[in-house]
């Protein structure tokens, strides 16, 4: 659903890609006739109730009856590899099935990590994507970040490289998707 309304409205309204901490905070997205943002969908219920610049170690202080009602109960890390903004960086957008949701995630989450990743031997630094920035308490700190790029491969066994984090490109990018 997130992935449907950033498509569908930045394809018929682009220019609310210019505003964007706009665009994500409008409530115009109708579920059981209440009126949600992205953020709403996102942080609220997708990430349950995590303040959405605190990297994920905080929650948001006052969350509504249908929130706390709607959210998940636990954070899946491997969300922020499934949501699209429409911005480049982004993950591709695909059809998830419920049946198969969870090694749909995981595909999504090799995909992009290793797509997005690039480690460099002789600096002995890795470059990883500015979503595990963002939101690194979702993926257990930098110690389940190194664990996230040893089980996907980017990183040698045993090795802990420094962290840099690749610019995010914010180009708005529509028509993104990948079939998993």
């Amino acid at each position: 659903m997130y992935n449907a309304y950033v498509q569908a409205t930045l394809k018929a309204k682009p220019d609310k890609f210019k505003k964007r901490s706009a665009f994500y905070s409008d409530k115009f997205i109708v579920v059981a006739g209440k009126k949600l943002s992205l953020d709403d969908i996102e942080h609220g219920i997708l990430r349950r109730s995590k303040n959405k610049y605190s990297l994920g170690y905080f929650n948001t202080i006052f969350k509504s009856s249908f929130e706390k009602k709607c959210r998940v109960e636990k954070v899946d890390y491997r969300i922020h590899f499934a949501l699209n903004c429409g911005a480049k960086s982004c993950p591709a957008v695909a059809f998830y099935d419920a049946d198969k949701i969870d090694e749909q995630l995981q595909m999504a989450t090799t995909g992009y990590i290793t797509a997005e990743s690039v480690y460099d031997k002789e600096k002995n630094t890795v470059e990883v994507p500015m979503l595990l920035k963002w939101f690194k308490a979702d993926f257990g700190g930098k110690k389940g970040i190194y664990a996230l790029l040893d089980k996907h491969k980017v990183i040698p066994d045993g090795k802990k490289p420094k962290i840099t984090h690749s610019n995010y490109n914010w180009t708005m990018e529509l028509s993104k998707y990948k079939e998993i």
